[in-house]
């Protein structure tokens, strides 16, 4: 089936938007300043999203920090034994810490990064980090991309945001 998968910066009036996150309400992609709608879904917490019952999307989003954060992504082609007619065979057996563990030695600052990686493992708390940066993957049988966000804050107050995707 087909999905509509938005990810926008929030805005708390219509002239200006806000990185508030509502405490009470726990921990919040980047702070509470971004947030991803799918087929009309809000979802603004980190977590593991997977479509029922026809399992053909995957969003995995996390909190993170500038350190984990990646450098570049290469794409790779997959195998063709992975490949259909219609698109991609996804396969839902990844676990979200998988996503964050690939690829390490692209990222920012590897060393510091590794070490709060093995945090994440060891505590079981990759979807309980708060933060000004996100990491957002989906996934579907058509398409997948990569989301880098952070929220950027100036000594004026006016915060800016910055989004890579690929």
């Amino acid at each position: 089936s087909k999905h509509t998968v938005l990810i926008r910066v929030k805005e708390k009036e219509k002239e200006s938007f806000s990185a508030e996150c509502n405490q009470d309400s726990g921990v919040c992609l980047g702070n509470g300043s971004i947030e991803i709608v799918v087929d009309g879904q809000i979802i603004e917490k980190p977590g593991e999203q997977l479509s029922r019952p026809a399992n053909d999307l995957q969003i995995v989003a996390y909190n993170t920090f500038g350190a984990c954060s990646r450098k570049n992504h290469d794409f790779v082609e997959e195998e063709s034994e992975d490949r259909v007619d219609h698109g991609r065979r996804l396969d839902f057996h990844k676990r979200p810490l998988e996503y964050l563990l690939e690829s390490g030695s692209n990222r920012m600052n590897r060393q510091v990064c590794q070490e709060w990686i093995r945090k994440r493992v060891e505590n079981n708390d990759l979807f309980l980090q708060s933060g000004d940066w996100t990491t957002i993957h989906v996934a579907t049988p058509y398409v997948s991309f990569h989301v880098e966000y952070r929220l950027n804050k100036s000594k004026t107050g006016c915060p800016s945001h910055s989004i890579d995707a690929w």
